[in-house]
């Protein structure tokens, strides 16, 4: 039985809508779920044009946090000690902040007394997220607790080798890998919440 499962598709195709739907139906059956989701950020140009600017990090409790910025609202490397900055194409990653309000989510509390295993949300592990190495290793130990269950997004891996750490959790035996398509998006609604409720 898999305790963890990943859906993945290309951007834009609705993982993160579809994970939300997943925690809501998850919620009213009163599992606690911790994570975090990946959110764009739009800014209005000029001209009436909805232009992508960045992404932020939510918390599953509603803590909004920069992921990624483009460069030109990010200051230049050097400017008031920045270091050169981890960029993924034109955006720049703020792991500081990114850091600050997720790593403190995604730990299991050996002290608890719940009877059932948390959910913890993940969204996503990509590039961006992992520049941040404690990311990395907390997610690595939670998916070897025993103690927790994970919906966690990835991407599409377009060339083999290039997203190693993603590769080895798709390929663990406990992990189920769902593909997300615009074809399949709105069943999974309805098929996937009772498959991340058989997990817990």
């Amino acid at each position: 039985m898999h305790k963890q499962l990943l859906p993945s598709g290309p951007p834009g195709v609705g993982k993160t809508t579809l994970v939300r739907h997943i925690c809501d139906s998850i919620r009213r059956t009163g599992v606690a779920i911790q994570g975090f989701y990946t959110e764009e950020v739009r800014e209005t140009t000029g001209d009436g044009q909805r232009v992508r600017i960045g992404f932020d990090v939510v918390t599953t409790s509603g803590i909004r946090a920069p992921l990624a910025r483009t460069a030109d609202r990010m200051g230049k490397p050097g400017e008031s000690g920045r270091r050169v900055p981890f960029k993924v194409g034109k955006y720049v990653v703020d792991v500081a902040a990114f850091e600050s309000v997720v790593m403190p989510l995604l730990s299991v509390d050996k002290d608890s007394d719940a009877e059932r295993p948390l959910l913890f949300v993940i969204d996503e592990i990509g590039k961006m997220e992992m520049f941040s190495e404690s990311f990395v290793a907390a997610v690595r130990t939670l998916f070897d607790s025993d103690n927790a269950r994970i919906l966690a997004t990835v991407p599409l891996v377009r060339s083999p080798g290039s997203l190693p750490f993603v590769e080895r959790l798709k390929a663990r035996k406990d992990v189920k890998l769902c593909q997300v398509s615009k074809s399949n998006r709105e069943r999974l609604k309805v098929s996937l919440p009772a498959e991340v409720a058989s997990m817990i």
